[in-house]
C-alpha cells in the first residue's frame, strides 16, 4: 500500500479475504473470486508474488524487493505489471513475461525509473537489488535529477489529484526560446548567467520549470540542478544556493565523475559536503589540501571544477529567489560570470528587482557591473496580453463557449498579472460563475452581473482565495506559515497537536482543491522521522496568511517551531542555525537565539565567508542585551572574541581592535586571569599586525602579568613568542633569541604544540635575518610540518617563505623558486593578502642572482603591483629596492634616484620591521652610486651598512659592507684597503 505521504508499505500479501466455510452448505456455483487466495493454495497476492514465489521455491528478502518493485509499477502507472484472467495466468505472466516499461504507459516518467523497475523485477533474483537500502538510495538519486513538477514519482493515493491537469503554460515563447538560445550556446561552449526578473507572481517560476523541463527532454545528458535562496531575517547560510545545487548533483547520475572533479578542483567545496564525501576515505587528506583556504580559493575552485565537469556534461544551475542571496552567494555568481564565458555552464537566477533595489541588496551593484562588461543577460517578464490570456482559456476550459469579450475583461480587471488572472479565473471557477455543461465550459450568468464581484487587487484575490478554505484549512496554513514559505509536515503537525496523517490527508485536499501549496516529496529528518515537505505555492500566499496570525500567536509558533526542529535535529541542529536563530528570535527566546547565531557564525567561518560570520556575531551581540545580567557579560565576551577573530581574518584590524578592547572589558566582572591573559594576547596579535608597536608591547607585558598571576605555563608561553615578535620587528635580535628558545625548549616540555609552532617559525626567521640558513631551514621545515597538522594557514605560508629564502642564499636556487612559487600558488588560492604580495619580489632577487635579469624586472613589478593592491607598505619597499637594483643595471639613474625617494617615503611612515628593509636601502644605494663612479657617496652609504648590519648582527650585510667598501677601494686605486675590506668579508 502507498500513503498518502509517499510511503510504500509492505502489507500482508497473503489472504486477501477470509471466507468461513461450512461443508454442508458449500454452494458449488459459487463465483471463482480470481484476486481471492484460494485455501490449500500458495498463499500470496498473485498480481505482487515473485517468481521464486510462484515456484514454491525458497524465499529471502529478494522476493519482497520484487513485491515491492510490482507495487511501486501499479503506483506509477495505475495499472498492475502482471495481469491475466485467473491467478494461474497471472503468476505464469510473471514467471515468463516481462511488464511494459513504465514510461511506456505513462511517456512523462523519465528512462531512469525504467532501469530501477526493471531491476527490481528481475526474474532472476541475483540481478535485483540486494537489499530495500539500495533500492531506495537509486530513487533518492533519480528525485535529485528531477525538476520542476517532477521531484519524485507520483504516488496515485489520489487518482483525482494525479490526473488533475498542471496549469497550461502560455504566454512566454520568446522568452523561451531566448533561454533556449542560451542554453545552446552553453552547450556549444559559450556560457553566460541568465538573470529572470520581474515581480511577485509575474511567472519567473513557472518559466524556469518549463525551460528546465524541455531542457532535460531535448539534451538527456544535461546536468540539471536547482538551488534556491530563503527569506532570512538578516545574513542568510554562505552559498546555501549553491550548496544546495551541487549536493543535490552529487546524488545524481553523474555523482561520481562530479565527486572525482571536485576531489581534485575544488577540496574546499567537497569538505562543505562531508555526507557526500565522507565514505571515500579522503576527507582527511582534503583537510590537508585546505590549510588556509579562503573564500576567494573556494569561489576560483567553484569554477574550475564546473567548467572540468561541463566538458563531460553540460550544467544547467537554476538559483532561485537571489533576492535573499547571502552576500558570498552573490560573490561567487559574479566570480563564475566572469569565468563561464568559455565552458558549457549555463547559470539562470530569477529576482525580484523591487526587493533588491529597496534593500540595496549587493546583487543590485553586481548585476550592474557584469551587464556593464556584458557577462550576464536578463530576461525582465511583464504582463500577459489579452491574447496569451485567451491561450490560458483555451487550453484549461476547452471546449468553450464564452463570450467573445470574456479574455479581454479579464485581462482588464488583472492588468493581464498572471497570478491574477490565473488566481481570478480559479475562483470564478470554484464559485460556480465558470461551469461545465453539455461537454462546454460557459458562464453560468451574464458577464455583467460579475462585474461588481470582482476583486481589484491582487491582495483582495488572495483574500478572497483564503477566504474560501474551511476554518480547519486556514488554521494549518496559518500555522505552515510560521515555517517560512517551505514547510515540514512532522512541525505543522506538532504545531496543531494533530496526527501527522490527518494533517497529510488535509493538506492533500487543499493542494487539489485550492492550489496554495505544492508536495515536495519526503525528507529524512536527523532523528529518523519522516517528514512530508510542502511549499506555498507563492511567496504571496504564506505572507498573507502569516499576517492573519495575531503576535502573540506568532512568537508562541516560532518558539515551538524552533524547539521542535531543533529535537529533530538533536545534535546536527548547528546545521539549520539561521533557521532556529529565526524562530527563536521572534519567539523571543534570546537565549537560543544568541546560541544559534553563534552556530551560524561558526559555520560561516568554515566556508571563509568571515563576512557573514561577523554579520551573524553582530546580531547576536544586538540580542545579548537582552539577556539576564548573569549571561550578558559571559555572552559579549564570547562574542567579541569571535567577531575579533573573524575582523583579524578580513584585515579589518581597527575593527579588530575594537573587538577584543570590549571583549576584555566584559570579562573584567569575572576576574579571571586565564581569560584575561588569554583576551589580552589576542588583542597583542592585532596590534602586531596592525603595525601599532607600543601599544602592543603595553599589552603584551600585561598578558605576561596575567599570565603568570594565573600560573599557565600555556598563556605565558603564548606571550613569549609574542614579545619575541616585537623584538623582531624593532630588529631587537639579540633580545628575541633567547625568548623564542625559551618558548621551544618549554613549549616541547609540556607538548604544547601553537607556542612550539610560533617559537618555530619566528626562530628560523632570526636565523634567516641572521644569515644562518642551515639552522632556519631545519626550524622552518619542522614548522611547515605541524602547521600542516594544526591546520594554520598563516604560519605554514610564513615557514614556506623563510624556507625559500634560505635556501636561495644557500645557492639551492632552483629548489627555492619552487619552494616560493609553491607558496605563492597556495596564497594566490587562499586569498591570502599577507604573504602573497612579498613573495614576487623574493623571486625577481633569485632571477637576479642567476643573472637572468629580464625576469629579475618581471617579478620585481609584479611585487610592486600586487604590494600596493594590498596596500602592504613593507613589500612596496622591498620591491622599490629590487627595481633600483634593475635600473642600476640598466643605467637608468633617474628611475633608480625615483624609487630610492618612494622607498624612504614609506619608511617614514611605517617603522614596522624598517631595520630590515632598509640595511637592504643602504645596500643597494652604495652600490648604484659606486657604479655611478661617486666614491664619496657610495663609501658613505657601505658604511651607514656596515654600522646598521654590525647592529643587528646580520652577517650576510656584514660582508656585503666589506665587500662594497674593496670595491670602492679599488675604483680608488687603494689596492692596500681593498684587500684589507675583502679579508673582512671572509
Amino acid at each position: 500500500m502507498v500513503t498518502p505521504r509517499g510511503r510504500a508499505k509492505v502489507l500482508d500479501f497473503g489472504l486477501a479475504k477470509l471466507i468461513r466455510t461450512v461443508a454442508d452448505r458449500v454452494d458449488g456455483d459459487a463465483p471463482t473470486l480470481t484476486n481471492l487466495t484460494d485455501e490449500g493454495t500458495v498463499l500470496g497476492t498473485a498480481a505482487y508474488m515473485s517468481p521464486e514465489q510462484t515456484r514454491g521455491l525458497v524465499l529471502d528478502a529478494r522476493s519482497d524487493i520484487f513485491s515491492l518493485g510490482c507495487v511501486l509499477y501499479e503506483a506509477a502507472t495505475r495499472s498492475l505489471p502482471f495481469a491475466g484472467p485467473s491467478m494461474l495466468a497471472i503468476m505464469h505472466a510473471i514467471a515468463t513475461t516481462d511488464p511494459l516499461s513504465p514510461s511506456r504507459v505513462r511517456p512523462e516518467l523519465p528512462r531512469e525509473f525504467d532501469l530501477i523497475i526493471e531491476r527490481a523485477l528481475a526474474k532472476d533474483k541475483e540481478r535485483r537489488y540486494s537489499s530495500a537500502a539500495e533500492m531506495a538510495q537509486a530513487l533518492r538519486s533519480l528525485r535529485a535529477t528531477l525538476t520542476g513538477d517532477w521531484l519524485g514519482i507520483p504516488i496515485v493515493y489520489d487518482k483525482d489529484l494525479v490526473e488533475a491537469s498542471a496549469a497550461p503554460f502560455v504566454g512566454r515563447g520568446s522568452e523561451l526560446s531566448k533561454l533556449e538560445g542560451f542554453l545552446q550556446q552553453a552547450i556549444d561552449g559559450s556560457g553566460r548567467v541568465v538573470f529572470i526578473s520581474g515581480e511577485p507572481g509575474i511567472g519567473k517560476t513557472s518559466l524556469s520549470d518549463e525551460f528546465l523541463r524541455r531542457a532535460r527532454a531535448r539534451f538527456p545528458g544535461l546536468s540539471v540542478s536547482r538551488g534556491r535562496c530563503v527569506e532570512q531575517y538578516g545574513t542568510g547560510e554562505a552559498y546555501l544556493p549553491f550548496l544546495d545545487a551541487i549536493g543535490a548533483l552529487l546524488t545524481g547520475p553523474a555523482r561520481e565523475l562530479l565527486a572525482a572533479v571536485m576531489r581534485t578542483s575544488a577540496p574546499t567545496w567537497c569538505s562543505q559536503l562531508p555526507v557526500a564525501f565522507a565514505s571515500s576515505g579522503s576527507l582527511e587528506k582534503l583537510q590537508q589540501e585546505t590549510i588556509g583556504a579562503t573564500k576567494e580559493r573556494m569561489m576560483r575552485e567553484m569554477g574550475d571544477a564546473l567548467g572540468i565537469f561541463a566538458v563531460t556534461s553540460p550544467v544547467v544551475l537554476l538559483l532561485e529567489d537571489l533576492n535573499w542571496a547571502d552576500p558570498s552567494s552573490v560573490d561567487l555568481l559574479r566570480h563564475l560570470s566572469q569565468r563561464i564565458g568559455n565552458q558549457r555552464v549555463l547559470i539562470a537566477g530569477t529576482f525580484r528587482p523591487e526587493d533588491i533595489e529597496r534593500s540595496n541588496h549587493p546583487l543590485k551593484s553586481y548585476k550592474a557591473e557584469m551587464q556593464a562588461h556584458k557577462l550576464c543577460e536578463e530576461i525582465a517578464l511583464d504582463s500577459l496580453s489579452p491574447d496569451h490570456i485567451q491561450d490560458y482559456l483555451n487550453a484549461t476550459f476547452g471546449p468553450h463557449i464564452f463570450p467573445p469579450e470574456f479574455a479581454a475583461h479579464i485581462h482588464d480587471k488583472t492588468e493581464g498579472h498572471p497570478l491574477f488572472a490565473t488566481n481570478l479565473l480559479q475562483y470564478l471557477h470554484e464559485r460556480g460563475d465558470i461551469a461545465k455543461t453539455n461537454e462546454h465550459w460557459s458562464l453560468s450568468r451574464p458577464l455583467s452581473e460579475m462585474e461588481l464581484e470582482l476583486p481589484e487587487s491582487v491582495r483582495s484575490m488572495i483574500s478572497k482565495k483564503v477566504d474560501s478554505l474551511g476554518e480547519e484549512e486556514r488554521r494549518a496554513l496559518e500555522y505552515a506559515s510560521v515555517e517560512g514559505q517551505e514547510f515540514l509536515s512532522t512541525v505543522v503537525a506538532g504545531l496543531l497537536g494533530v496526527d501527522e496523517v490527518d494533517l497529510e490527508e488535509l493538506l492533500a485536499r487543499i493542494e487539489k482543491t485550492h492550489r496554495l501549496i505544492v508536495t515536495r516529496g519526503e525528507e529524512e529528518l536527523p532523528d529518523g522521522s519522516l517528514a512530508t515537505s510542502y511549499r506555498f505555492a507563492h511567496a504571496l500566499y504564506q505572507d498573507f496568511l502569516y499576517g492573519g496570525l495575531v503576535t502573540k500567536r506568532r512568537v508562541m509558533l516560532h518558539r515551538q517551531a524552533g524547539e521542535q526542529l531543533a529535537q529533530h535535529y538533536g545534535k546536527r541542529a548547528p546545521q539549520i542555525a539561521t533557521q532556529l536563530a529565526l524562530h527563536f528570535q521572534r519567539g523571543r527566546d534570546f537565549a537560543r537565539a544568541v546560541e544559534f547565531l553563534i552556530h551560524a557564525g561558526d559555520n560561516a567561518t568554515t566556508l571563509y565567508a568571515n563576512a557573514e560570520a561577523a554579520d551573524h556575531y553582530t546580531r547576536a551581540l544586538s540580542l545579548a542585551e537582552k539577556l539576564p545580567d548573569v549571561a550578558q557579560a559571559e555572552t559579549r565576551v564570547a562574542l567579541y572574541g569571535k567577531r575579533g577573530a573573524t575582523n583579524m581574518a578580513l584585515s579589518r584590524f581597527g575593527q579588530s581592535v575594537d573587538d577584543y578592547v570590549s571583549m576584555l572589558k566584559h570579562q573584567e566582572v569575572f576576574d579571571s586571569p586565564e581569560k584575561q591573559a588569554a583576551g589580552l594576547n589576542a588583542l597583542a596579535t592585532t596590534l602586531f599586525f596592525s603595525h601599532r608597536l607600543e601599544e602592543m608591547e603595553a599589552r603584551a607585558d600585561e598578558a605576561l602579568a596575567a599570565a603568570k598571576l594565573a600560573e599557565s605555563e600555556t598563556l605565558r608561553l603564548d606571550t613569549m613568542g609574542l614579545m619575541a615578535l616585537k623584538h623582531a620587528a624593532y630588529g631587537e635580535l639579540a633580545l628575541g633569541r633567547p625568548i623564542l628558545d625559551e618558548v621551544i625548549r618549554s613549549a616541547r616540555a609540556i607538548n604544547h604544540k601553537p607556542a612550539l609552532l610560533t617559537g618555530l617559525t619566528w626562530r628560523g626567521c632570526l636565523y634567516f635575518f641572521q644569515t644562518e640558513y642551515k639552522r632556519a631551514i631545519e626550524c622552518e621545515q619542522e614548522a611547515g610540518e605541524l602547521a600542516s597538522k594544526l591546520r594554520d594557514g598563516f604560519l605554514f605560508l610564513t615557514s614556506m617563505f623563510f624556507l625559500g629564502l634560505s635556501k636561495g642564499n644557500l645557492g639551492h636556487m632552483s629548489e627555492a623558486i619552487a619552494t616560493l612559487e609553491e607558496a605563492i600558488q597556495m596564497a594566490g588560492r587562499n586569498g591570502d593578502r599577507f604573504w602573497f604580495p612579498r613573495m614576487p619580489n623574493c623571486i625577481g632577487w633569485m632571477h637576479r642572482e642567476l643573472q637572468d635579469f629580464e625576469g629579475a624586472l618581471k617579478h620585481d613589478q609584479e611585487g610592486l603591483r600586487v604590494a600596493r593592491q594590498y596596500h602592504v607598505l613593507e613589500a612596496e619597499a622591498n620591491s622599490l629596492i629590487n627595481l633600483s637594483i634593475d635600473h642600476t643595471y640598466e643605467g637608468k639613474a633617474e628611475e633608480t634616484i625615483s624609487a630610492f625617494r618612494e622607498t624612504r617615503e614609506i619608511f617614514e611612515r611605517d617603522a614596522w620591521f624598517r631595520w630590515r628593509y632598509n640595511i637592504r636601502l643602504e645596500a643597494a644605494t652604495a652600490w648604484h652610486w659606486l657604479r655611478q663612479g661617486d666614491l664619496e657617496k657610495a663609501g658613505e652609504f657601505a658604511q651607514r651598512l656596515l654600522d646598521t648590519a654590525n647592529q643587528h648582527e646580520v652577517h650576510k650585510y656584514m660582508a656585503e659592507g666589506h665587500r662594497l667598501r674593496a670595491q670602492i677601494a679599488i675604483a680608488a686605486s687603494d689596492p692596500a684597503t681593498a684587500e684589507a675590506e675583502f679579508a673582512a668579508a671572509l
